[in-house]
């Protein structure tokens, strides 16, 4: 429990955290379960050429990279504004927001594997899909939220209710 909050960290963090190890750890495993079956069964992928694949590749790289860039922006950008309604539903809101927060940031680092299905069904190696499965991953581990990173999103928040600024009303 955070010295200064009556909010609990690890309350906080806990949801996000298995949210997170489904959407970026579990969903890329299985992908790679299927794309491995595939290969082993001698599926063949997609008739792109080796100059069109490879325009592919490095174009998918590149959006990977823009992709791990964004879910980082965001997590700075969407964790310290406000996310508090009002004083009365403080905890609330934080878990609620915090947790969305979260899903979004994953989604973008979860996309990066989907990069190496697409890039195997248009005709790549088993390799790829494993390569982009492994930027998803660390990429991942860059935005998942600690409990020091928590600690200051509490901290801001707290400051915010303080100041007056609330988020607007979700309809």
């Amino acid at each position: 429990m955070n010295t200064e909050s009556k909010i609990d960290i690890n309350k906080l963090l806990i949801k996000p955290i298995f949210y997170g190890l489904f959407i970026n750890i579990l969903m890329p495993v299985i992908l790679l379960g299927i794309v491995y079956y595939l290969d082993s069964s001698g599926f063949d992928g997609g008739d792109a050429t080796s100059s069109e694949y490879n325009i592919f590749f490095w174009a998918l790289c590149v959006i990977s990279i823009i992709e791990g860039m964004l879910a980082f922006f965001f997590r700075q950008r969407l964790f310290f504004a406000p996310m508090i309604v009002s004083k009365e539903t403080f905890e609330k809101d934080l878990h609620d927001r915090f947790l969305t927060n979260c899903i979004i940031c994953f989604a973008f680092t979860s996309a990066i594997a989907v990069y190496g299905v697409v890039l195997f069904f248009m005709g790549g190696p088993f390799e790829t899909t494993v390569l982009f499965v492994l930027i998803s991953m660390i990429a991942y581990q860059l935005v998942r939220p600690r409990v020091g990173f928590t600690e200051k999103v509490v901290a801001a928040q707290e400051k915010h209710v303080e100041e007056g600024r609330f988020a607007p009303a979700k309809k």
